[in-house]
């Protein structure tokens, strides 16, 4: 059995203990065994120990931490913050940031995962050691909410699929998102649950991938994976009247904020003449004209 724990910026660290209510999510490999058969098991594992490690020690992912074990991981928010709805939101936007560059990041070597998202009661207890063991116990609703879903839900949870239980959620913690750069507004609720399209940058493409997808998703794992590959790519122009939040543009300097990690690098059309990639992932590349906004020049990202 391949096995290996991660938490919060260190592979070995003190483990810290956590007891109370969180959002927690479980993540599993799709279609693990037929991996296997194509032997591709291994690098998917070492695909996702990587990124898993990756994403949890980014700063850009605050307050989430993990435990991984063989083809599946638990991902929880250590919420410190009191009841507030607002805190709530922010361990939830956290969560779902992490899961999206952990989806994107396995996507680009054809690995796809189903994540199950509940909120409640959750512990993870320092580990304990017995003559020839080693335990690492996790109790909790949230965590059984969470596994079980992903295990038997109805209706199955399909292959790059991240879905949301709503029980037990704290009032009004989905609605309202802030503004359009804000990560719950790609969230939509589909019979009995809220699902999370990480795969897609604004919900007005939310009903044309769910057409595509419900044709792929009973059909072979590539048919699949062409679905998700279809929305994975894109490009965004800066308008200087309708600038986000994480955006600038001056001169012919502009920053931009990267569609895959979330990282706001700058871009300048005196130094990076063939663009420049995002520096924390290199999946997406800024553009700027040398002869600035003012003089009709373009800045844009590509992903």
């Amino acid at each position: 059995m391949f096995i290996r724990k991660i938490l919060r910026y260190d592979l070995v660290c003190e483990y810290v203990n956590i007891n109370g209510e969180t959002f927690v999510a479980f993540v599993d490999i799709s279609g693990f065994k037929e991996l296997m058969k194509k032997d591709k098991a291994l690098e998917s594992l070492n695909k996702f120990y990587q990124y898993g490690y990756e994403v949890i020690k980014s700063t850009n992912n605050d307050g989430v931490e993990g435990i991984f074990v063989s083809d599946c991981g638990v991902l929880f928010v250590r919420d410190d913050g009191g009841s507030a709805v607002e805190n709530k939101r922010r361990c939830l936007r956290s969560l779902l940031s992490a899961v999206k560059e952990i989806n994107l990041k396995m996507l680009r070597h054809d690995f796809m995962l189903t994540t199950s998202i509940a909120y409640g009661s959750f512990k993870w207890q320092e580990k304990i050691e017995i003559d020839g063991l080693q335990k690492n116990p996790i109790y909790g609703q949230a965590y059984v909410t969470a596994f079980l879903d992903n295990e038997s839900g109805s209706p199955k949870i399909q292959p790059g699929q991240c879905r949301i239980l709503p029980e037990n959620l704290p009032d009004n913690i989905i609605s309202n998102a802030v503004n359009s750069n804000d990560i719950l507004q790609m969230i939509d609720r589909q019979g009995n649950h809220y699902y999370f399209y990480w795969m897609l940058n604004t919900p007005q493409e939310i009903e044309k991938f769910n057409r595509g997808y419900e044709e792929a998703k009973n059909s072979t794992y590539d048919q699949i994976l062409y679905a998700l590959n279809s929305n994975y790519s894109g490009k965004k122009i800066l308008d200087q009247n309708d600038l986000g939040l994480d955006e600038d543009w001056c001169g012919n300097n502009a920053s931009f904020k990267c569609p895959i990690c979330g990282k706001v690098f700058i871009v300048s059309g005196m130094l990076h003449q063939n663009g420049r990639r995002c520096p924390r992932c290199g999946s997406s590349t800024g553009f700027c004209d040398l002869n600035g906004a003012s003089a009709g020049g373009r800045a844009y990202i590509e992903w």
